[in-house]
């Protein structure tokens, strides 16, 4: 497929799934971490060469609000030891995809500054995404903001000249949850856990 293909300037990560009762994907991993980060994963590295190629080319991660919710054990990503949550194994997918949107930057920051990888976030938009909570599908309604307004600021991370790596853009009211896109507080990045060590096998400085 790259092969066709001379140029990439924009690659959107956007794929997802919410709080689905507990499966595997076909290699094994737990489904919603397979889908929410490991299908990203493999997808940009698939296409990297040709984002490497495309002069000011960018990335975009979705994450999720969720994130705050995830502690990944790196141990047991598959929740095969532990009794499956499926919120929190949600939170952990969003979180994987800000982890990996750090590391990618570090990495490559090393070659100059494209691909640029930034990352973004809905809010609480109304689409089928909350189909699996009968909970959150009833308050749509009442808190989510429509789906013209959820995917603003995933295009501010996209056509933002002025975002900068690893920022990550969120609605700017109803804590975090409606509005125009901003720049979050450099992401809840203070209030994330540090990055794990072995985290993608990689020797910390």
């Amino acid at each position: 497929m790259v092969e066709n293909y001379n140029r990439l300037d924009k690659l959107i990560n956007n794929a997802g799934i919410m709080f689905g009762p507990y499966s595997k994907k076909v290699d094994g991993f737990e489904n919603q971490f397979g889908t929410n980060h490991l299908g990203h994963f493999a997808l940009t590295g698939l296409l990297m060469p040709l984002l490497k190629k495309t002069e000011a080319s960018r990335v975009v991660v979705l994450s999720s609000l969720a994130h705050t919710m995830g502690n990944l054990d790196l141990e047991d990503l598959n929740w095969e030891g532990r009794k499956y949550d499926n919120q929190k194994a949600y939170g952990d997918s969003k979180l994987a995809c800000l982890y990996f949107t750090y590391e990618l930057a570090r990495r490559l920051n090393k070659e100059g500054d494209h691909p640029r990888i930034t990352a973004a976030h809905p809010g609480w938009a109304a689409t089928d995404l909350q189909r699996n909570s009968t909970l959150m599908s009833g308050m749509n309604k009442f808190f989510a903001q429509r789906v013209e307004m959820g995917v603003l600021p995933t295009l501010r991370a996209a056509f933002d000249e002025n975002a900068k790596a690893v920022e990550f853009y969120g609605p700017s009211k109803l804590m975090n949850m409606r509005g125009y896109p901003l720049r979050t507080h450099r992401t809840n990045y203070p209030m994330m856990k540090p990055l794990p060590e072995n985290y993608g096998n990689v020797q910390r400085k």
